[in-house]
């Protein structure tokens, strides 16, 4: 017998595992939980979640019977907490946390309180000093009964969803301890002894929508309903979005274009790294620290119209300040205001529900800028949690 006669018996096994092991993936596939499961084999302490929290650089802290886990992206390892940097409460005081400030945190859990410290990553034990402040006080000496009764009730819109993730499943019957939604839209659900279920968030496709022509584009603003400003490197383009064609193009000369704004006359207002352009009914005005008084740097990082007519700009060194465009004068803020050296790098300006005051978005916190008082306030905790919890809908 030659040995080329075994080859088709050969290919036939082949082709029968190759097909059973396709088969076998469909199988699993088809049959896969649209969550990941996990549990003390990833790492948890103990499958009794209590409280699912994300921290400032993107880690997940999960709270497990006093325990506390952090989560790397592929395993959770235990947080370790002496018991002398506990402080204990005199009476039951629920769960639930608080931010003070961008890197406190602090965690109630049955009868004891923690301030674990995201910078260091370790707890910390100088309660005495912060628990004179008001929004702490209060916050450890609120009642536990209470708190949880509002804490079962937030989580109630979202057990139907979790009921219907677990329906016909090992989990079915399992209770809703925690919700939380990080950064990216994953959501986290913490079970009562189930351990926890994240959800990958899921975006849709981007739609490639051709312009026609040879630019990068940076930065898109609307100017109407039908109209977008795009900036680009060589330039500024008004986009129909309608008929999906650019129908005027803004020569800045080849600059490339920071941000755009537009005032409440209708002027374009572009900010680059060389000057500070102003497009007017096809009039195109330069401001850089030649001709304006008082701006040392030319740089323009963004510009925001506010509703008297001024501007509030800041450029590369992160001055902070008030351009008056009628009498081409800058003046700054940073001299003024000291608080401003504890915020890193100003990246831009949102409006709120008043005239009189502007969001400042920093590279390690948020504050609101008066600009009528010329006086700033920081987010607080409390805020921000009622803003998170107002804007939050049933997944």
């Amino acid at each position: 017998m030659q040995p080329n006669q075994y080859i088709p018996r050969r290919i036939a096994m082949r082709l029968v595992l190759a097909i059973s092991m396709l088969m076998g993936c469909l199988s699993s596939v088809e049959g896969q939980a649209p969550f990941k499961h996990l549990t003390v084999a990833d790492g948890l302490h103990s499958n009794q979640v209590r409280q699912i929290i994300e921290l400032p650089n993107g880690q997940i802290l999960a709270v497990t019977e006093g325990m506390f886990n952090l989560y790397d992206g592929r395993t959770f390892r235990p947080c370790t907490c002496n018991l002398d940097s506990v402080y204990t409460l005199p009476s039951f005081g629920g769960h639930s946390f608080l931010w003070q400030g961008d890197s406190l945190l602090w965690i109630k859990d049955f009868y004891s309180l923690y301030m674990y410290d995201t910078r260091t990553r370790e707890f910390r034990y100088d309660y005495e000093v912060r628990l004179k402040e008001n929004i702490i006080r209060d916050f450890a000496h609120e009642n536990g009964d209470s708190l949880t009764k509002a804490r079962v009730e937030m989580l109630n819109p979202y057990r139907p969803f979790f009921d219907s993730l677990v329906n016909g499943t090992s989990l079915q019957g399992e209770w809703l301890q925690a919700y939380a939604t990080d950064r990216q839209g994953g959501q986290w659900l913490g079970m009562q002894s189930g351990g926890i279920l994240y959800i990958q968030p899921t975006r849709p496709l981007a739609q490639t929508i051709p312009v026609g022509i040879d630019d990068v584009f940076l930065r898109m603003v609307p100017l109407n309903q039908t109209l977008m400003l795009a900036g680009g490197e060589k330039g500024v383009y008004i986009y129909d979005t309608q008929s999906l064609q650019v129908v005027q193009t803004i020569d800045t000369g080849n600059i490339a274009c920071s941000d755009i704004s537009v005032d409440s006359d209708g002027r374009i207002w572009i900010s680059s790294m060389k000057y500070l352009l102003c497009y007017d009914n096809g009039n195109l005005s330069r401001y850089d620290k030649w001709n304006v008084e008082g701006l040392v740097h030319h740089h323009v990082r963004f510009t925001y119209p506010l509703a008297d007519g001024r501007m509030l700009l800041c450029n590369i060194i992160h001055h902070l300040g008030y351009f008056d465009t009628d009498k081409m004068r800058f003046r700054l803020l940073n001299d003024q205001l000291p608080e401003l050296e504890r915020y890193r790098t100003i990246i831009a300006a949102c409006p709120t529900h008043r005239d009189d005051e502007v969001l400042i978005c920093t590279q390690n916190g948020l504050f609101v800028l008066n600009v009528k008082t010329d006086k700033i306030r920081t987010i607080d905790a409390v805020e921000k949690f009622n803003a998170i919890h107002e804007k939050s809908t049933v997944p």
